[in-house]
């Protein structure tokens, strides 16, 4: 006749973990979204993005439109973090030159949408910092690191963006001198 397996102990809980244990455990995990890092974390914990952020690094989104004739175009790249080191105006140059060219071209929206989107881009993406500190680290601690961090500078590349933007706008006002003066 068999041996019947021993009855298993009742599993004990492990007593709840207090605040500060719960955020230092958060803090060496990675910053996942739908089991992936987040763009421009991968390699970093949730403690180096935060020390980063408190350097200038920052969440953004760039725009970016485009239109052809009735149709136009409109939407943002997936959430981006840009380190510290790292250009933001890098990527607004990118996404602001693909509005700049190809955005004006829908009627009405593509006037429309294209100065909305080189906006953005030209103040270096749209910063979802915050919202993405509070969504892991809660409200309180997310506000600190806020108020602490340094604000970015506009780097080269968001100001040849801003040439770009400024001699296109120039240009249309030319046009438009001369036709009504022709």
């Amino acid at each position: 006749m068999p041996i019947p397996p021993p009855i298993p102990s009742p599993a004990t809980t492990p007593p709840p973990l207090s605040f500060q244990d719960e955020l230092a455990l958060r803090m060496s995990q990675p910053l996942l979204v739908e089991g992936r890092p987040l763009a421009g974390t991968e390699g970093m914990t949730l403690g180096d993005v935060e020390l980063d952020v408190l350097k200038g690094g920052r969440f953004v989104r760039y725009y970016w439109n485009i239109s052809v004739v009735v149709l136009s175009f409109r939407n943002s790249t997936a959430l981006t973090y840009v380190r510290s080191d790292r250009s933001a105006g890098m990527g607004a140059l990118g996404w602001g030159t693909v509005s700049l060219f190809f955005g004006w071209w829908g009627f009405p929206w593509g006037i429309v949408h294209t100065p909305l989107s080189l906006w953005h881009n030209t103040r270096g993406g749209s910063d979802h910092t915050h919202e993405v500190l509070k969504a892991y680290l809660g409200d309180d601690h997310s506000n600190e690191i806020i108020k602490q961090a340094p604000r970015r500078k506009a780097d080269a590349a968001l100001w040849i963006l801003r040439g770009l933007v400024l001699s296109f706008v120039a240009m249309i006002a030319i046009f438009i001198y001369q036709v009504a003066n022709a």
